[in-house]
């Protein structure tokens, strides 16, 4: 088991067409591109060990937060990381 950070990868993209006629992208039905950056979840993986990437989403902008409450009218209280 090894812990790491998450890898990047780019994916061919392959269109393939369903059987209705339309056109859909199938991630990872060509061969990915690009060298493995080491310590990454990507090269655990590709190592044969189990990945442990601890990951954490907040797509909140930040830096827009005190800008909106004054243009709002509004007060709130920010907290940026």
């Amino acid at each position: 088991m090894r812990v790491g950070r998450l890898g990047w990868r780019r994916y061919g993209e392959d269109v393939k067409i369903d059987p209705r006629g339309r056109p859909y992208y199938w991630i990872g039905a060509t061969p990915r591109k690009g060298d493995i950056e080491q310590r990454t979840d990507l090269s655990s993986v590709a190592e044969k060990y189990i990945s442990l990437t601890p990951l954490h989403l907040d797509l909140t902008d930040h830096g827009s937060l005190n800008l909106l409450e004054d243009v709002a009218g509004v007060v709130g209280e920010v907290e940026t990381p």
